[in-house]
């Protein structure tokens, strides 16, 4: 989605702006991970989560405030990430004073970390 949660509420209300994110998520992960499951295809989709990053404490807070901000009408669960936690999830964590960690997205799983 283009626009924060935030500029939806704004423009739509809240009820209609978490609508537009439910009906996303779904698209997303709920409808892809029912597709590859009904039609047997090989892959490596995952809910592995994603995490949005921040290059400065100024933006790290407004990262901060838009999850807070979905956690109720989404229910989305997150994690503020500050630069040691930061490391467990990226290689080059040391660029970014921290970030969100939003387990509940879907993403490949990298070979590297594919188990076979």
């Amino acid at each position: 989605m283009k626009q924060s949660l935030t500029e939806l509420v704004k423009a739509y209300g809240q009820e209609k702006a978490a609508a537009f994110y439910n009906e996303l998520y779904t698209a997303l992960n709920v409808s892809l991970k029912t597709v590859i499951e009904r039609e047997n295809i090989d892959s490596d989709f995952a809910i592995s989560g994603r995490v949005v990053l921040a290059r400065s404490p100024k933006q790290l807070e407004g990262v901060v405030n838009e999850f807070v901000l979905r956690q109720q009408p989404l229910g989305e669960d997150i994690q503020v990430l500050g630069r040691p936690e930061l490391r467990r999830e990226i290689a080059c964590a040391d660029a970014f004073c921290g970030g969100v960690l939003i387990p509940d997205m879907a993403s490949p799983i990298p070979e590297s970390t594919t188990q076979v």
